[in-house]
C-alpha cells in the first residue's frame, strides 16, 4: 500500500533510493537491487525519517501517527460498503446467489520489462482480484485504513489475463499473485481504491471468467439527451375484476383444493436468515 501523496509527496520512494544510492559508495545498485532493498527496508526507514528531530516540527500531525504504526488491535469485517458499492468477502458469499467479492484496481506497478531485459519499470496494470478478507487499522484514534486483502490474478502475464475479438477481458484465478509468500507481495489495497466487478465462467474456455464491471450505486448512464426528443409516459394498467362464474359456472360446489395428496408430503419450508455477519459502512 503506498502512503496518501496529501501526506507524504514522495510516493514512488525515490529520496529513500537517493539514501540507498549514496551509501552504496561508488557501487551503482541495478533497478532490481534496489527495488529489493525498497521492499525490505523502507518501512524501517520511514519511520526515522519523520520522527527526526531536525523536521518533525514540520511534519503533519497524521503523518507521525502512521510512521508510528496502527494500534496493536484491529477490527475485521466480512462486508463493508464504500463508495456506493456492497463488498462482501469470498465466505461472506458461500450458499449466496449474488457475488459482491470481486475487485478491480488500476495501479503503478514495478515490474520485469521481459525475460532479455531484466529492468524493473513502471507500468499501469490493472488487477482483478477476490476479496478475502476486509481489516481496519486504527491509528491511535487520528484517523482510520481500511484494508482488502483479495486473491489476485497474475494479470502480469498471458496465462491470467486476455482479451477476446469482441473486446471482453477474460481472467484465470489457477496461477496467483501477491500470494504473501515473498517480502515484495502486497496483497492489500485501500477499500477506497476498489472497484467492483463479478465474474461469468466461461462455459467453453474452462478455468476462464468472464469480467463485467459493475458501476456504483445512484451512477447511471443516461446517454445523450435529444432536446427535441418527445417524452414518452407510461403508465401501469390495472387488471380487470374476474368473476369465477365466468369460468365455472356456479362455484358453491366447486374444490380449489387438492384431495389426492397426503398430508405428509407438503411440508413448510423455514427461512434462513443470514445474521451474526459483521457489516460496516464507510464515512
Amino acid at each position: 500500500m503506498g502512503i496518501r501523496k496529501e501526506l507524504w509527496p514522495d510516493d514512488n520512494g525515490s529520496e529513500f533510493k537517493d539514501h540507498v544510492r549514496r551509501r552504496s559508495k561508488g557501487r551503482k545498485p541495478t533497478a532490481t537491487q534496489l527495488q529489493k532493498i525498497v521492499n525490505k527496508e523502507f518501512i524501517d526507514w520511514f519511520p526515522r525519517k519523520i520522527m527526526n528531530p531536525d523536521i518533525s516540527n514540520n511534519v503533519l500531525d497524521d503523518l507521525k501517527f502512521l510512521a508510528k504504526g496502527p494500534a496493536q488491535h484491529a477490527r475485521r469485517f466480512s462486508a463493508f460498503n464504500i463508495n456506493g458499492l456492497k463488498f462482501r468477502t469470498i465466505a461472506r458469499e458461500v450458499d449466496s446467489t449474488t457475488q459482491n467479492s470481486g475487485v478491480f484496481v488500476s495501479s503503478a506497478t514495478s515490474c520485469v520489462a521481459s525475460g532479455v531485459d531484466g529492468n524493473i519499470r513502471e507500468a499501469d496494470l490493472p488487477y482483478y482480484g477476490k476479496l478475502e478478507d476486509i481489516i481496519e487499522l486504527n491509528y491511535y484514534g487520528k484517523f482510520k485504513v481500511t484494508l482488502f486483502k483479495c486473491q489476485w490474478a497474475d494479470t502480469t502475464r498471458n496465462w491470467g489475463i486476455r482479451k477476446d475479438k469482441w473486446g471482453f477481458t477474460s481472467v484465470n484465478f489457477s496461477r496467483l499473485i501477491h500470494t504473501g509468500q515473498r517480502e515484495d507481495h502486497d496483497p492489500y489495497i485501500e477499500a477506497s481504491q476498489a472497484q467492483m466487478v463479478y465474474y461469468v465462467d466461461d462455459e467453453v474456455n474452462k478455468g476462464w471468467s468472464v469480467v463485467v464491471h459493475v458501476k456504483p450505486r445512484d451512477f447511471y448512464d443516461m446517454g445523450e439527451e435529444e432536446e427535441e426528443e418527445e417524452e414518452e409516459i407510461c403508465e401501469d394498467e390495472p387488471f380487470p375484476e374476474q368473476d369465477f362464474d365466468q369460468f365455472f359456472g356456479d362455484t358453491d360446489d366447486l374444490i380449489l383444493v387438492r384431495e389426492d395428496v397426503d398430508d405428509d408430503f407438503v411440508s413448510e419450508q423455514n427461512a434462513i436468515n443470514d445474521i451474526g455477519e459483521d457489516e460496516h459502512n464507510a464515512n
